[in-house]
């Protein structure tokens, strides 16, 4: 068996867990799926690579944009409820984490953040991140307070219509121009 001098392998960073945040493991996959999805993969601007949490008042708020997207969820931690985080831009390895994380979901994430990482923490795992630099946009100012018309629908009801839609439309082009071409060739 081929090895390696342990000696060469990184360190492990050392975070002193004072403001430890716990999330339901569950909560925090969810909220990850919910946001991850809008980051950006251009490099041109590498804050908008990572999803920016706040944390105040006893809630984490994550907003992620790619500047054609926005994703935004808000969901209450369990303690920490005094800690205070603005800005805290964390990357796209976000993703893997959720992969990672198992389905038990009595279970809490700790997470310990410090000015550059963020720690998270479950019975078996330990999932390090560096976080990124820079200053995030304000995304607040791009969703109205109030609105004109307001409309309730059925959660169901809506995603089985966008389901039923995205049927018909790709990603390259919009079907519904070729469609009326097919039928004036007709």
């Amino acid at each position: 068996m081929n090895g390696l001098d342990p000696e060469e392998y990184p360190t492990l960073p050392v975070i002193s867990e004072e403001n430890v945040v716990n999330v339901k493991k569950d909560l925090l996959k969810h909220v990850i799926r919910q946001t991850i999805f809008a980051v950006s993969t251009s490099e041109t601007r590498p804050v908008l690579t990572g999803v920016r949490w706040n944390i105040q008042n006893g809630k984490l708020d994550c907003v992620a944009t790619d500047s054609h997207r926005l994703a935004q969820r808000t969901i209450p931690i369990e303690d920490g409820t005094g800690a205070d985080y603005h800005n805290i831009i964390v990357p796209k390895s976000l993703n893997e984490l959720s992969k990672i994380l198992d389905d038990n979901s009595d279970e809490t994430v700790s997470m310990v953040i410090t000015s550059n990482q963020i720690l998270f923490k479950t019975n078996n795992l330990q999932f390090f991140s560096r976080l990124l630099d820079g200053n995030y946009p304000a995304t607040e100012r791009l969703i109205p307070n109030e609105s004109k018309t307001d409309i309730t629908l059925s959660t169901k009801d809506l995603l089985h219509a966008i389901e039923r839609a995205s049927l018909l439309a790709k990603e390259e082009r919009n079907n519904v121009g070729e469609t009326q071409n097919r039928e004036r060739a007709d």
